[in-house]
C-alpha cells in the first residue's frame, strides 16, 4: 500500500525510498520496477558492476527476476547439434544463431519461468565448477523435488 504522503515525506526528510515503496510506486503509476528505481537515481546496471566488485571472488546466488524490463538482450535463436553438447565446446558451437536486441519483457511464459530454477555466479577465485563452468561465469540449476520418507 502506498501512503499518499510518501513522496512529500521523502522530499522533506531527504531520505531514500525503500524497495517496497518503489514497488508500490511502480504498481500505482504503471511503471516497470526499473523505471521506479531510475526516478530516484538508482542505476540498476551499475548494481551488477558493484556486486561484482564487492562479491566477485565468492560464488553467490543471482536474482532471477529482471528489474529493467526494457533492457535489450540477445537470446539464442537455435542450438547446435546434439553431439556438441556431449563435450566441452565454444559458445559459438552451442548457440550458432542469436535473436538480437530483444526486450527482456518479451521473454515470458512457462518455458522461460520454470520453477524452481536457481542461478548462481561462480566466484573469480572459486574452482567449484571446473571444468564445465569456469570461474566468473553464471550457472543455472533446476531443483528437483525431494521425496519424503
Amino acid at each position: 500500500m502506498l501512503s499518499p504522503h510518501l513522496l512529500a515525506n521523502l522530499e522533506h526528510s531527504n531520505s531514500i525510498p525503500r524497495p517496497r515503496h518503489l514497488l508500490a510506486l511502480s504498481q500505482q503509476f504503471h511503471l516497470t520496477l526499473g523505471a521506479a528505481f531510475r526516478i530516484f537515481g538508482f542505476d540498476l546496471d551499475r548494481l551488477q558492476e558493484l556486486d561484482h566488485h564487492l562479491n566477485g571472488e565468492r560464488t553467490r546466488f543471482v536474482e532471477s527476476y529482471s528489474f529493467d524490463r526494457d533492457r535489450l538482450v540477445d537470446l539464442p535463436a537455435g542450438l547446435g547439434p546434439l553431439e556438441v553438447f556431449e563435450r566441452t565446446a565454444f559458445l559459438s558451437e552451442l548457440v550458432p544463431s542469436w535473436h538480437e536486441a530483444i526486450p527482456i519483457r518479451s521473454v515470458a511464459g512457462r518455458n522461460w519461468q520454470r520453477q524452481p530454477t536457481v542461478y548462481a555466479r561462480i566466484g573469480t577465485k572459486d574452482r567449484i565448477g571446473l571444468p564445465r563452468v569456469p570461474p566468473d561465469r553464471s550457472s543455472r540449476s533446476r531443483l528437483s523435488a525431494r521425496k519424503r520418507d
